[in-house]
């Protein structure tokens, strides 16, 4: 299972996101679309390789505005570059 983000206009909204995932959903891959709090942006789960452009294009069909999200990759292992203060003990 992968995520992608994307953001949708009005997501905030439950019926703009119920229309966006009935959207989304002509699509195999995708799972589920959840809203990411209280933004306009939304988890979409999916098998296999993203295809947001694709996504944002059947959002538009479909009268809802989308842009994709696009997030660098976290690498595992590698030193955190603000890292967080240790707790000292007493």
């Amino acid at each position: 299972m992968n995520v992608s983000e994307l953001r949708i206009e009005g997501a905030q909204n439950d019926a703009t996101l119920a229309a966006a995932r009935w959207a989304l959903f002509v699509f195999s891959e995708i799972r589920h679309v959840y809203r990411i709090g209280t933004t306009d942006q939304a988890a979409v789960l999916h098998t296999g390789e993203a295809a947001p452009h694709r996504w944002v294009a059947a959002l538009a069909d479909a009268g809802c505005a989308a842009t994709t999200v696009e997030r660098e990759p976290a690498s595992c292992g590698q030193p955190n570059s603000s890292p967080v203060p240790k707790a000292q003990l007493v």
